[in-house]
């Protein structure tokens, strides 16, 4: 074994002086290196390995960063890049610690609110403006549009004209694919994997519907006879849902086809006699809610019906249905005061009939909670009973309210501002 040379010295060096009677250090206390490492060869050695790291870790970098480039270079654009290089100045810190109570955005009659990757998205005739889970304005994009639709699936937002010709498609807080299309659009749903369906009307048929993948190329096109209101695409895009409507022998049928993306064949088709469609999507499970003016149906994918829920008489004022359940906010007929708010699970099951004398403008419903907003007060409903449980105040009026899915709080949003809300 070799010792590492002259420590004596350097340790004399470094106390400031140097001690001829010192007694000498026993060689067994000395740090050891192998025999066949010379004394510069070790830290030799040492660099060789740091270097040859680096340089391994520096290729591996550049092979994700061109992997990365090349398989997502349809969605990157300048304002992406921009928006990426403003981030990466936010700390990462517990949302509540950041939280703005309050978004500003344009004030419109017509606007739109949807939730959008934990954030708000507001769309009104003008403007589209995006905020952050954390209520900063991240992104704005000037429209033109006279009857302004959102769809989002949380990771994607597309937002449209309704009986217009303009479609806009988003992914994070940047627009990355505009269409204009031939004939005016009635609906468009997109997916998490980015896949996304128009439905306009057509000029042979009643309606064209155009799905396409996530890179924005078209990949199926379906023409109907019937008039196609609705749509739903799953979030894997294994299955695109078209509810149309015709008339035959004097009554309403409604018409539901299933296709897988990339198929040019139908996968299933039923039909339900004497309804005419207002909504439809799929639920966790893979069944199909389907609502209609006069009922709230279940149905599994083989078309067969597992719960109904027929309105029979009642008024249905508004209605808010998505994978979740639907809500409605129902009168008993045109004169009557009281407001009736319903709620029904993913299953079509009614877990909630709250009535109201008071003026409600919105409700929604989301694992097991609902949530009612009135004037000046938002009220809260848990564990299926009519008694609320929680409640909050405020001093301006809100039109609609939405909410997050875990935390626990809702937005509120008004003619030109919302706020974020935890009822206790």
């Amino acid at each position: 074994m070799r010792t590492l040379p002259h420590f004596k010295s350097l340790l004399q060096l470094l106390r400031g002086s140097r001690r001829a009677d010192s007694e000498p250090v026993p060689q067994d206390d000395l740090p050891k290196i192998a025999e066949h490492v010379t004394d510069a060869g070790y830290y030799q050695e040492v660099s060789f390995r740091y270097n040859s790291a680096q340089v391994i870790c520096i290729m591996l970098l550049s092979v994700f960063l061109a992997v990365s480039l090349m398989t997502n270079a349809s969605l990157l654009s300048a304002d992406n890049l921009i928006y990426f290089v403003k981030d990466l100045a936010n700390t990462v810190s517990l949302r509540e610690s950041e939280a703005k109570d309050t978004m500003v955005y344009s004030g419109d009659d017509n606007n739109q609110y949807v939730l959008y990757r934990e954030g708000l998205a507001v769309l009104g005739q003008q403007k589209l403006t995006v905020f952050t889970a954390t209520g900063r304005e991240a992104h704005s994009h000037l429209l033109s549009y006279r009857a302004p639709r959102l769809a989002s699936s949380g990771r994607y937002l597309a937002a449209y004209d309704l009986g217009g010709k303009s479609v806009s498609l988003y992914n994070s807080f940047t627009c990355v694919k505009e269409i204009t299309t031939a004939q005016p659009v009635r609906f468009v749903d997109v997916c998490n994997k980015g896949y996304y369906c128009v439905v306009t009307d057509g000029t042979e048929y009643a309606s064209e519907i155009v799905l396409y993948n996530d890179s924005h190329r078209m990949i199926n096109r379906y023409r109907l006879e019937e008039y196609t209101l609705c749509a739903d695409l799953k979030q894997d895009a294994s299955e695109v849902m078209l509810v149309s409507v015709s008339a035959e022998q004097g009554r309403m049928v409604t018409h539901l086809s299933f296709a897988v993306p990339g198929s040019n064949e139908w996968s299933g088709q039923f039909s339900v006699n004497d309804a005419y469609p207002v909504a439809c999507h799929y639920t966790d499970e893979g069944n199909i809610l389907l609502l209609t003016t006069d009922a709230l149906y279940l149905y599994n994918t083989q078309g067969q019906q597992q719960n109904v829920y027929l309105f029979g008489d009642l008024d249905i004022r508004a209605f808010r249905a998505d994978g979740n359940g639907c809500v409605l906010m129902t009168r008993a007929n045109a004169y009557d005061a009281t407001t009736r708010v319903m709620a029904f699970d993913k299953q079509g099951n009614q877990v909630y009939n709250v009535v109201s004398e008071d003026q409600i403008y919105d409700a929604c419903y989301l694992d097991g909670t609902l949530a009612v907003l009135g004037e000046e007060q938002l009220t809260v409903y848990r564990d299926h009973t009519s008694e609320a449980t929680a409640t909050a105040t405020f001093q301006a009026s809100y039109e609609t309210v939405l909410a997050y899915e875990e935390n626990g709080e809702f937005i509120l949003c008004g003619e030109a501002k919302a706020i974020v809300v935890k009822p206790e």
